[in-house]
Protein backbone atom coordinates (compact mmCIF):
# COMPACT_ATOMS: atom_id res chain seq x y z
CA UNK A 1 0.00 0.00 0.00
CA UNK A 2 1.64 3.16 -1.18
CA UNK A 3 0.98 6.07 1.27
CA UNK A 4 0.88 9.94 -0.05
CA UNK A 5 3.10 12.46 1.68
CA UNK A 6 3.87 15.94 1.21
CA UNK A 7 6.83 15.13 -0.71
CA UNK A 8 5.41 13.44 -3.39
CA UNK A 9 2.36 15.11 -3.71
CA UNK A 10 1.93 15.42 -7.53
CA UNK A 11 0.81 18.39 -9.43
CA UNK A 12 -2.95 17.22 -9.28
CA UNK A 13 -3.09 15.56 -6.36
CA UNK A 14 -5.92 18.35 -4.93
CA UNK A 15 -7.50 18.90 -7.58
CA UNK A 16 -10.66 17.14 -9.38
CA UNK A 17 -9.69 14.69 -11.76
CA UNK A 18 -11.80 14.36 -15.34
CA UNK A 19 -10.75 11.64 -17.91
CA UNK A 20 -9.79 13.17 -21.46
CA UNK A 21 -12.54 10.99 -22.50
CA UNK A 22 -15.27 12.29 -20.35
CA UNK A 23 -13.92 16.01 -20.98
CA UNK A 24 -16.01 17.26 -24.03
CA UNK A 25 -18.84 16.60 -22.17
CA UNK A 26 -17.67 19.39 -19.55
CA UNK A 27 -17.42 21.70 -22.30
CA UNK A 28 -19.57 23.62 -23.98
CA UNK A 29 -21.19 23.21 -27.20
CA UNK A 30 -19.43 25.79 -30.78
CA UNK A 31 -21.86 27.66 -32.27
CA UNK A 32 -23.57 24.83 -34.26
CA UNK A 33 -24.75 23.03 -31.28
CA UNK A 34 -21.89 20.35 -31.65
CA UNK A 35 -19.28 18.91 -28.78
CA UNK A 36 -15.54 19.39 -28.50
CA UNK A 37 -14.09 16.03 -30.18
CA UNK A 38 -12.36 13.85 -27.92
CA UNK A 39 -9.38 13.84 -30.71
CA UNK A 40 -9.22 17.55 -29.99
CA UNK A 41 -8.87 16.94 -26.45
CA UNK A 42 -5.98 14.36 -27.22
CA UNK A 43 -4.04 16.72 -29.53
CA UNK A 44 -4.55 19.38 -26.64
CA UNK A 45 -2.27 17.61 -24.89
CA UNK A 46 0.11 16.40 -27.49
CA UNK A 47 1.17 18.31 -29.26
CA UNK A 48 -0.83 21.03 -28.15
CA UNK A 49 -2.33 24.45 -29.45
CA UNK A 50 -0.61 27.73 -30.45
CA UNK A 51 2.42 26.48 -28.12
CA UNK A 52 0.28 25.46 -24.95
CA UNK A 53 -0.06 22.00 -23.67
CA UNK A 54 -2.74 20.42 -22.00
CA UNK A 55 -1.23 18.94 -18.75
CA UNK A 56 -2.28 15.23 -18.43
CA UNK A 57 -0.77 11.76 -16.80
CA UNK A 58 -2.26 8.04 -16.80
CA UNK A 59 -4.57 6.64 -14.28
CA UNK A 60 -5.45 3.18 -14.79
CA UNK A 61 -4.22 3.00 -18.39
CA UNK A 62 -6.51 6.50 -18.83
CA UNK A 63 -5.20 9.39 -20.13
CA UNK A 64 -7.00 12.46 -17.46
CA UNK A 65 -6.57 15.93 -16.48
CA UNK A 66 -8.06 17.84 -14.27
CA UNK A 67 -10.76 20.72 -14.25
CA UNK A 68 -8.26 23.26 -13.02
CA UNK A 69 -5.63 22.72 -15.56
CA UNK A 70 -8.12 22.88 -18.05
CA UNK A 71 -8.99 26.42 -16.94
CA UNK A 72 -5.39 27.21 -16.97
CA UNK A 73 -4.88 25.73 -20.16
CA UNK A 74 -7.64 28.26 -21.36
CA UNK A 75 -6.69 31.00 -19.72
CA UNK A 76 -3.40 30.72 -21.20
CA UNK A 77 -4.57 30.31 -24.57
CA UNK A 78 -6.45 33.72 -23.68
CA UNK A 79 -3.27 35.32 -22.90
CA UNK A 80 -1.98 34.76 -26.25
CA UNK A 81 -0.71 30.90 -26.03
CA UNK A 82 3.20 32.05 -25.89
CA UNK A 83 5.15 29.77 -23.68
CA UNK A 84 5.94 33.39 -21.35
CA UNK A 85 1.77 33.14 -20.53
CA UNK A 86 2.48 29.83 -19.64
CA UNK A 87 5.00 30.64 -16.96
CA UNK A 88 3.25 33.36 -15.70
CA UNK A 89 0.63 30.29 -14.45
CA UNK A 90 3.36 27.82 -13.33
CA UNK A 91 4.57 31.01 -10.74
CA UNK A 92 0.88 31.35 -9.88
CA UNK A 93 0.95 27.58 -8.88
CA UNK A 94 4.07 27.33 -7.28
CA UNK A 95 2.78 30.37 -5.26
CA UNK A 96 0.04 28.27 -4.60
CA UNK A 97 1.96 25.14 -3.77
CA UNK A 98 0.40 22.90 -6.24
CA UNK A 99 3.34 22.71 -8.62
Amino acid sequence: MVTRTADCASWWAREQIVFLACLPKLLPRNRSGRRVHVASVYRWVNPGLHGVCLRAFMVGGRMATTKEEVDRFFASLTRGGSPGAREGLTQELQQRGLA
